[in-house]
């Protein structure tokens, strides 16, 4: 039997500051402060994540990053020709989420993962080495 993905966009985001992120449109920080706002992965951390939002470190600080959200009905067998990759859990408030620009708002896909509820993720990059000569040299 072969299994394939189960939904899936593909949409590109600026990335602000050196990261961007995903958010669920339940947005549970704008209704309640006891809540975490959309913040950067602190120290070497590719992702970070908090109730309602995934976020994602960039090597570069401000530009176009391509991306593909996938929603799987199953653990996909990974990936090993990536730069990095981490693994994570994400916790949403209603399962549909987008891509976000830090300072440009929701991307208009969206990836509809399921049911509210906590699910397991992981994140591929690459292309870093291609941005350590300074901000905009690739993403």
């Amino acid at each position: 039997m072969q299994r394939t993905v189960a939904s899936e966009v593909s949409p590109q985001t600026g990335v602000v500051y050196g990261h961007f992120y995903i958010q669920d449109k339940g947005v549970s920080w704008f209704h309640d402060s006891s809540q975490p706002e959309p913040g950067p992965p602190e120290d070497d951390d590719l992702v970070r994540t908090a109730l309602d939002w995934i976020s994602i470190v960039s090597a570069a600080g401000d530009h176009v990053a391509g991306a593909q959200l996938e929603a799987w009905d199953w653990e996909p067998q990974r990936q090993d020709d990536w730069e990095v990759s981490a693994d994570f859990e994400f916790t949403c408030t209603t399962g549909n989420v987008a891509l976000v620009a830090v300072m440009m708002g929701p991307s208009t896909e969206e990836l509809i993962i399921g049911a509210p509820g906590t699910y397991r993720g992981r994140v591929y990059s690459r292309g870093a080495g291609g941005c350590r000569g300074g901000a905009g040299d690739g993403g």
